[in-house]
């Protein structure tokens, strides 16, 4: 939604931004999807389902997080371009 005040550039790099962490998301998900097909076909042990679990969840949460940045982002787009003009992002 078109906010007064707020660059078109703003507006696409967060948008951006959202869509690329989606895109990661889906590629996590498949990727776990994959890992759940072999070890129910028995190609993978339990220590390594273990260790690749953990990294799929570190994954998944660090994105979430930079997820909700972005979102965050987009409700706040008047105040961080406030920010911008008034100088304080580019120092």
């Amino acid at each position: 939604m078109p906010q007064a005040g707020v660059p078109t550039s703003l507006v696409n790099q967060v948008e951006d931004d959202i869509a690329a962490q989606l895109t990661v998301r889906d590629a996590l998900m498949g990727f776990e999807l994959f890992v759940n097909h072999q070890e129910r076909r028995g190609y993978v042990d339990d220590d390594d389902l273990t260790r690749v679990r953990r990294y799929l969840d570190d994954a998944k949460r660090a994105n979430g997080r930079r997820l909700d940045y972005a979102r965050w982002a987009r409700g706040n787009l008047g105040t961080i371009a406030g920010a911008e003009a008034g100088g304080e992002r580019s120092k």
